[in-house]
């Protein structure tokens, strides 16, 4: 393990006019004030102020490992704790009163022969790999460890539980042909945001957290992690070798799904972002999101999903509207399920977040048509020729993941015709159902007269906090 002081860390670095230099415990001038003697007694020693700095200075990560878990929660509040599979979580309210995610995974706790053995783990499965080439997966990576893991075991004489010998496993894995620490990340069925701004050796990693103890339902907080170059660079080879897109100095926006669609990660790297590249990862939600399940959170009313129900049985055309992370792809899920399951569903988007696995497994037939950088033309004509296909690809239900611009041109004509033969409806960002409007009107040129009546429905959807604001 590697443990060392470093005064970049440092945020709380006390000058030395903080402390009394004179004999009687204040400078000449400071006897003058007489608030002096009121603060000197909140006045931390130079022994605690020392201890308060070396404590946050703390930067510890095993000598395979790329990003460092830093600082030290002793003494902070703790809010809650919880276990993940590959480590441990809690979560602190600090001394500047920011929410912090602590998470220490499993190998940065690994001492001694444990420690040595995960390190020779990784470079046998690394040595194998430059001897013979070719390709690996999981399985292979798991099998090449758990080979040489128990040959070195029963050779120390050393009595290993087979649980462990999975647990090594599964971090040489994650350490050879895995995503590093952003794997522990996206096993927390918690966490819906990962960000890592440029320089990311310079900032922390900053998650959105649900469901925390005795706050609102979504926490943005910091975590305890600095990721260095060598991890982000990790991350994207795999991002590009997985899509298949281009990322370099020409293109330097990478978007793609990924840990199996379960995530949307998008990149943004130099020249576009001059400190370095930055990521930004978004979880989609493990269980799909249904009318009961909105209502059981609370983000809707029975009588509103009772209203939305009989809407989509009836074949109406919705425009979801909201904010960024108001929740517009989540209602839209939930309204796919209320759909007959003979009734046949075209989904078109740019990012695999609409249920339509899950949907196929039970029953329901979902067409899925994915629009990203593989296909010609910009992102609105790939939509715009997306939406023309689907309408003629028989008598469907449209669910169009995002309208942006010129193809609302065509979702309106589709909504006017009826040519769908079947509700029609899609999620636009808009502040409110009136924005919407006037952007739908005004905007693409649409009189309003024209353009508004074919749109049964416009929902909009918000945060609580919004709410509040009455945006």
């Amino acid at each position: 393990m590697t443990r060392i002081l470093d005064d970049r860390a440092c945020g709380d670095i006390l000058a030395y006019n903080d402390f009394p230099v004179s004999g009687s415990g204040f400078s000449e001038d400071a006897q003058k004030r007489p608030d002096c003697v009121e603060r000197s007694s909140q006045t931390p020693t130079v022994s605690d102020s020392l201890t308060r700095i070396g404590r946050r200075c703390v930067r510890r990560k095993p000598a395979y490992a790329d990003t460092w878990a830093v600082g030290d929660i002793s003494g902070m509040e703790v809010i809650e704790s919880y276990d993940l599979p590959d480590g441990k979580v809690v979560v602190v309210r600090t001394e500047d009163g920011e929410i912090e995610y602590n998470v220490m995974p499993d190998e940065y706790s690994y001492h001694g022969d444990i420690g040595d053995s995960v390190s020779a783990a990784i470079d046998h499965v690394r040595d194998i790999y430059r001897k013979k080439g070719g390709s690996m997966d999981r399985q292979t990576v798991m099998s090449l460890a758990g080979v040489f893991l128990r040959k070195r075991f029963e050779k120390a004489e050393e009595d290993v539980s087979g649980v462990l010998v999975s647990d090594i496993c599964e971090t040489v894995y994650r350490h050879t042909l895995g995503l590093g620490i952003f794997d522990v990340l996206l096993r927390d069925s918690r966490i819906e945001d990962i960000f890592i701004d440029a320089p990311c050796e310079n900032n922390r990693i900053h998650i959105t957290l649900n469901q925390v103890s005795g706050l609102n339902a979504h926490v943005r907080c910091r975590t305890n992690l600095v990721a260095e170059p060598k991890e982000i660079r990790n991350l994207i080879n795999v991002l590009k070798r997985e899509s298949g897109l281009l990322y370099c100095e020409t293109n330097p926006i990478l978007e793609t799904d990924m840990d199996g669609g379960s995530a949307r990660a998008t990149v943004v790297g130099y020249p576009l972002s001059p400190n370095g590249d930055s990521v930004a990862i978004r979880k989609h939600s493990r269980m799909p999101w249904t009318t009961t399940r909105l209502i059981a959170n609370g983000s809707i009313d029975p009588y509103t999903a009772g209203l939305l129900s009989f809407l989509v049985e009836n074949r109406s055309t919705f425009l979801i509207c909201g904010a960024r992370g108001s929740g517009k792809s989540s209602l839209l899920s939930a309204m796919l399920f209320e759909f007959p399951v003979s009734q046949r569903i075209l989904t078109i988007e740019d990012t695999m977040e609409l249920p339509g696995e899950r949907m196929r497994s039970m029953g329901y037939k979902v067409q899925s048509m994915l629009i990203d950088d593989r296909m010609e033309g910009d992102a609105r004509k790939r939509a715009d020729e997306a939406l023309r296909v689907s309408l003629r690809l028989g008598e469907s239900a449209i669910a169009l993941g995002e309208v942006r611009g010129d193809e609302a041109r065509t979702l309106y004509q589709s909504m006017r015709t009826g040519r769908a033969g079947s509700s029609i409806m899609g999620t636009i960002h808009g502040d409110s159902a009136r924005s919407v409007y006037d952007r739908v009107s005004m905007i693409w040129g649409y009189p309003r007269k024209r353009s508004w009546p074919p749109t049964s429905w416009s929902q909009w959807a918000h945060s609580e906090e919004e709410g509040r604001r009455g945006r």
